[in-house]
C-alpha cells in the first residue's frame, strides 16, 4: 500500500452507477481536486446528458431548511461553462462521487431507508455535519441517462424520499408538527384529485406520504438508522489507493 503524505486515510472509494459513465479523465481530475483541498472528503463530477453531452443534468445540489432537493441548473440548460467556477457545495450526485473510505465507513455509508433518490443529499449533509467539505469538480464529467425505463428514480420515489428527509433532519421538537402537516397535505391532494376527477395520481401521492412520514418517528431518541451497509446494488465501487496521481 502506497502511503500518502497527508494525515488521515489515503484510500478512496469511487462510486459508479450502471446508468452513468465517466469521461476518461474524470477520476484523475477528482483526485487532483482532493490534493488541492485536503479538507474535502467528498468530491463529485458535473453530470451531463447521455445523449446530448452539451445538456446539463446537475452540477451540484443545494437545499433549504425543509431539506428540499434544489438543483442549480435549469430545464434543458446547455453547458457553456457558466458553473465551472463552483467548488464548495451542499451535496453532489452519487454518480462518480469520490469519497474517502474512512469517512464513508465512519458514517455507515448510505441510509438503507433511501433506495435511490435522496441518498446523495442525506449522505453529503452528514459529511458536512461531521466537519468535512463537499466539493464539485466541474471539469470532471459524468454522462448520465436521464429518463431510464424502470429506474429507481421515479417521481413517487423522489417524493417519498423528500418527505423522509424532511422529517429525518428536522429538530426533534418539530417532527410532530411536520408529520401532521404531511398528513394534511396528503388529504388535500386526495380531495383535489377527486374534485378534478383525476384521483389516481393524488391517491398515489397521499399513499407515498404515509410511509415517508412514519419512518423517521422510529428514529427519534434512537440510534441513527444507517448501520454499516454496502452501497446499493445499482452502484459499483472501485477502491483507489494511490500515491497522488492516476497512471
Amino acid at each position: 500500500m502506497l502511503e500518502d503524505e497527508r494525515p488521515g486515510s489515503n484510500e478512496w472509494i469511487w462510486l459508479l452507477q450502471d446508468d452513468a459513465a465517466p469521461a476518461p479523465d474524470a477520476l484523475q481530475l477528482l483526485i487532483e481536486a482532493t490534493e488541492r483541498a485536503t479538507t474535502a472528503t467528498v468530491v463529485g463530477a458535473k453530470q451531463l446528458d447521455w445523449d446530448n453531452h452539451r445538456r446539463l443534468v446537475d452540477v451540484g445540489l443545494s437545499s433549504n431548511k425543509w431539506f428540499d432537493r434544489l438543483a442549480l441548473v435549469g430545464l434543458d440548460e446547455q453547458d457553456q461553462g457558466q458553473y465551472d467556477h463552483l467548488a464548495d457545495m451542499f451535496a453532489v450526485n452519487t454518480a462518480g462521487m469520490l469519497v474517502r473510505r474512512d469517512v464513508f465507513e465512519k458514517l455507515g455509508g448510505f441510509d438503507p431507508a433511501l433506495s435511490g433518490p435522496g441518498d446523495d443529499l442525506d449522505f453529503c449533509a452528514r459529511v458536512r455535519l461531521s466537519g468535512d467539505r463537499v466539493l464539485i469538480v466541474p471539469a470532471a464529467q459524468m454522462f448520465h441517462v436521464v429518463h431510464r425505463p424502470n429506474g429507481v428514480g421515479t417521481a413517487v420515489a423522489a417524493r417519498k424520499a423528500g418527505v423522509f428527509l424532511r422529517l429525518k433532519h428536522a429538530p426533534a421538537a418539530a417532527v410532530p408538527l411536520y408529520t401532521v402537516g404531511t398528513f394534511i397535505a396528503a388529504l388535500y391532494w386526495l380531495m383535489a384529485g377527486f374534485l378534478l376527477k383525476a384521483p389516481a395520481m393524488p391517491c398515489a401521492c397521499s399513499w407515498l406520504r404515509v410511509p415517508g412520514s412514519c419512518a423517521p418517528l422510529r428514529c427519534v431518541g434512537a440510534e441513527p438508522p444507517w448501520p454499516q451497509h454496502e452501497p446499493h446494488a445499482a452502484r459499483s465501487t472501485r477502491d483507489c489507493t494511490y500515491p497522488g496521481r492516476v497512471p
